[in-house]
């Protein structure tokens, strides 16, 4: 049977923090951790984040081959008519 490595987020980062590798980028180790951890929750928020600026984007960076206006045009009035 196989060992299974137990322990907390918190624990196997002061590991990682002793070992020498991340003896000088103790930051780095720290953010490695919270990305293996959280991958998951941040594709979800990475892909609600994308739909989000697609929708914000101008419709010919859509991919759009053409524009097509949904609402007619607005009649301009003559300039001074109130």
């Amino acid at each position: 049977m196989r060992s299974r490595e137990v322990g907390t987020t918190s624990q196997k980062l002061r590991s990682m923090l002793r070992s020498e590798k991340w003896e000088k980028e103790p930051i780095a180790a720290a953010t490695y951790l919270l990305a293996a951890r959280l991958a998951s929750f941040r594709w979800h928020e990475l892909y609600s984040g994308l739909l989000t600026e697609l929708g914000n984007l101008h419709s010919n960076a859509k991919g759009n081959a053409q524009w097509n206006q949904s609402r007619g045009k607005i009649p301009m009035l003559y300039a001074g008519a109130d």
